[in-house]
């Protein structure tokens, strides 16, 4: 099977080479797209946000306290939570850093009971951890991988809503829910089983905690990107490239099996021919969470940069 090359796009961690063929491969590359905040937006809001050290997180992270947010945000690695802080101190704003595996419940109570000791009420919470996990079909993937996408993409956002809505309930208040989603949560995905299963759950929780929330002036929205330039964009592209390496070790033609499963994907590109960049994600993101939007809630918003307007 011959690939035609049709284009390639590029952006800040990788590119994507579109093939005529209806094959997309994602390699790193280089590109940036600033965004300005809002000063003064967030003044004495508190905001907690998990997935906090790296890729849309991060922007979030940073985004937020340059516009007078009072940040607290989660995440496992402390070396890239350090650098975060200092992020944070550059523009000016402030932020803790609570680490933690939001798997385990204990960890996402002590970061809100952090959150609420050193700021008072929670009024904003963001929940961005997750994974993408191993690129297998159905017939590929074995129970411990699933589960694995579903404990860290659907029990901690599960645990991270009902911890959020419990602050900001008891303050009577009210406040804002931001879910991170995907594209893989409004469609199906070649190799995605486990990631799809987990996003769709996460915009159907969205809507179930909306409705929960509205005679508590609780709101709940998501944002579902498409491919965004961030670290686990990269890990997906490392999944594929690991795959592909071990099914050629085992003779299998991986062209035709590129072709019979990513070939299947939709072969159009995003409307703005680009993958979209993390700050761009944190602007949809801080938008929901922000009083502009305090007449949105269920909304399972489309940051995909049109992808699937058609």
């Amino acid at each position: 099977m011959q690939l035609k090359l049709n284009y390639v796009l590029q952006c800040r961690k990788f590119k994507i080479m579109f093939y005529k063929d209806g094959v997309c491969v994602m390699i790193d590359g280089i590109g940036a797209f600033p965004i300005e905040p809002l000063k003064g937006r967030f003044d004495g809001k508190t905001m907690v946000i998990t997935g906090g050290t790296s890729g849309i997180g991060r922007a979030t992270v940073i985004r937020a306290a340059a516009e007078g947010g009072n940040v607290v945000f989660g995440g496992r690695n402390l070396e890239r939570g350090q650098q975060v802080l200092d992020e944070v101190k550059a523009v000016g704003g402030k932020a803790i850093f609570v680490p933690g595996d939001l798997r385990d419940i204990k960890n996402v109570k002590e970061l809100y009971a952090r959150a609420e000791k050193e700021f008072g009420e929670i009024h904003i919470a963001v929940n961005n951890a997750g994974i993408i996990g191993p690129a297998n079909a159905i017939y590929e993937v074995d129970a411990p991988e699933f589960i694995e996408v579903i404990e860290n993409n659907l029990y901690t956002m599960f645990y991270c809503c009902k911890e959020a809505f419990e602050y900001m309930d008891k303050t009577g208040k009210g406040g804002s829910i931001v879910n991170v989603a995907s594209i893989a949560g409004r469609a199906g995905m070649p190799l995605g089983v486990a990631y799809c299963s987990s996003k769709h759950a996460v915009n159907g929780m969205t809507k179930a905690i909306a409705m929960d929330g509205a005679v508590k002036g609780i709101r709940c929205n998501s944002i579902n990107p498409a491919g965004s330039s961030t670290p686990l964009n990269d890990a997906t592209s490392d999944y594929y490239r690991a795959k592909f390496t071990k099914l050629a070790k085992e003779g299998v033609d991986v062209k035709e099996y590129t072709a019979n499963t990513l070939g299947l994907a939709k072969v159009c590109p995003p409307l703005y021919k680009r993958p979209s960049v993390p700050e761009e994600q944190a602007a949809a993101i801080l938008f929901l969470a922000s009083n502009d939007s305090r007449h949105i809630t269920g909304a399972i918003v489309a940051t995909d940069g049109g992808f699937t307007a058609y």
